[in-house]
């Protein structure tokens, strides 16, 4: 093969490679439960069923023990009477599919805190405000300010420990409904256009050589 044409065959090359590419997990916050599903894979949910009587509520152990959940732990902003399970029949407009929610109603400023298990990757949950003012989420990634009934998660390439939601703007209590964590660890993966580029790359390279070298075949 000729010197101009080696040089096309590895400028080819290099354009090729340029597009392989792994689809590697990036520290990212979802805004959708949607979204959040697709990229935690599987989940478990904890949706504070069957913790209330039917018609009423159950008040929770706060700040310590805090009370755990499928071994996460939770708690509310104050040492107070203000920390419960309520029934949906009680707040069914603070319910995200109809069951039973946990509530912080200690007054302005009220926050639910999740406390991690170890290896927990992905994690996230529906929140609402008493009286529709936003909540502001900490977390992995710094602090978001959500709209009251929004769904809201990270994913996270290391683990991480704790997650906090307090409302804001005057609220005087915190709803969440349908916390959802993972302890699966996500590993890049090669995207299926990376092989597709690589097979492309070399069915090009053959055909360069096979056009430059007199071949009649190029398999």
């Amino acid at each position: 093969m000729s010197k101009p044409s080696r040089y096309l065959v590895y400028t080819l090359g290099a354009i090729v490679a340029s597009t392989l590419s792994v689809h590697p997990l990036v520290a990212a916050t979802f805004f959708t439960e949607g979204d959040f599903d697709a990229a935690s894979g599987s989940t478990t949910v904890i949706d504070f069923e069957d913790v209330a009587p039917s018609g009423g509520l159950t008040v929770l152990s706060n700040p310590t023990p805090p009370s755990q959940f499928s071994g996460v732990s939770f708690g509310g902003s104050s040492s107070e009477s203000g920390f419960y399970v309520f029934s949906n029949s009680i707040a069914p407009e603070f319910s995200a599919s109809g069951s039973d929610v946990l509530v912080d109603k200690s007054g302005s400023g009220s926050a639910i805190y999740a406390f991690l298990p170890p290896d927990v990757y992905a994690a996230g949950a529906y929140f609402y405000s008493v009286n529709g003012s936003n909540l502001l989420v900490s977390g992995p990634e710094g602090e978001f300010e959500i709209e009251s009934g929004s769904f809201f998660g990270f994913v996270e390439k290391e683990s991480f420990s704790e997650i906090k939601f307090t409302s804001v703007e005057g609220g005087d209590a915190v709803y969440m409904d349908n916390f959802k964590f993972t302890n699966l660890k996500f590993e890049e993966v090669p995207e299926p256009s990376s092989w597709l580029s690589l097979y492309s790359f070399r069915l090009i390279s053959r055909f360069l050589f096979w056009a430059t070298s007199g071949r009649t075949s190029i398999s």
